[in-house]
């Protein structure tokens, strides 16, 4: 909607640094009015959470599920990295073995 008014096309001639630096000033001011609405969200996720349990050397206290299982973003993430090195990997090989095709003609 920007591009179609004079402001855009004057904008649109700027060099892309100094558009970047222009809408970070521009949007600095107005940041606490996009945070606010995820500060609740930022006190629930950190109260969920929590994967890292601090304990005093010694103690042998070990906080309660502290150590049973990797939190489920952990698994999700090295699930994400298998299929990537998977994916990489027939892409490396594939050209190595001939096929049955090359064999045969």
């Amino acid at each position: 909607a920007l591009a179609r008014t004079a402001l855009g096309a004057w904008a649109a001639g700027l060099p892309r640094p100094l558009q970047t630096a222009a809408t970070t000033c521009f949007l600095i001011p107005l940041g606490p009015l996009f945070l606010q609405g995820i500060q609740g969200m930022a006190h629930e996720s950190a109260e969920q959470g929590q994967t890292v349990a601090v304990v005093r050397s010694g103690s042998g206290l070990v906080p309660e599920g502290a150590g049973l299982r990797p939190p489920l973003d952990w698994v999700f993430m090295a699930l994400v990295c298998a299929l990537i090195a998977a994916a990489r990997a027939r892409r490396r090989f594939r050209g190595r073995w001939p096929t049955l095709e090359k064999r045969s003609g």
